[in-house]
């Protein structure tokens, strides 16, 4: 026997640690302990996956599409800048009897559009360029009436020059065509 102070010292701590619960595994965590930690880390990846998700879906932009609850518009400059959410009929009317055949065939150009948009063609958006529009459409046939309609109404609309009503209802004739393919999926 040692009757050191140094023997006596270690037989105490021996004793304080004989004392302790031991462990049930080897991190000091009991199985349902773990159990219970997987359980809440995949209950809260669930919870981020769903917020995430609803955050894309509540920030993406769904695509433009005449709505039921249309406004009239009442200039042209508010008929481009909200296409798809404006009716044009009356604007319409008011450049034909006026006579402003430019401005009637800007606006049946904007509802041949608005047709686009409603039939889910194309996507609208204020600055893309009537050939992105043309890019677009999937459908062949109505991607080739409408880009020989912009070949011919890019320059009447562009162009320098008034517009007659006899261009205009050339150029009408050939809108109402691709809005009647549009319209009856030709």
């Amino acid at each position: 026997m040692d009757f050191s102070e140094g023997a006596k010292k270690k037989e105490h701590e021996t004793q304080k640690l004989d004392n302790l619960p031991a462990p049930s595994s080897s991190n000091g965590l009991s199985q349902l302990d773990l159990e219970s930690v997987k359980t809440i880390l995949f209950a809260i990846l669930i919870l981020a996956a769903l917020i995430i998700i609803i955050l894309i879906i509540k920030n993406a932009k769904a695509p433009a599409t005449i709505g039921k609850q249309r406004l009239e518009a009442t200039s042209l400059e508010e008929a481009e800048e909200n296409l798809p959410d404006v009716e044009l009929n009356n604007l319409l009317d008011e450049a034909t009897e006026s006579g402003n055949w430019k401005v009637a065939l800007r606006i049946q150009f904007l509802m041949l559009l608005q047709e686009l948009i409603y039939s889910n063609m194309i996507q609208w958006k204020k600055r893309k360029t009537n050939q992105q529009y043309g890019d677009e459409i999937t459908d062949k046939a109505i991607q080739s009436e409408f880009l020989k309609t912009v070949n011919v109404f890019d320059p009447a609309w562009y162009g320098n020059h008034p517009l007659n009503e006899t261009e205009f209802q050339s150029v009408n004739t050939i809108i109402l065509a691709v809005k009647k393919s549009i319209a009856h999926g030709e």
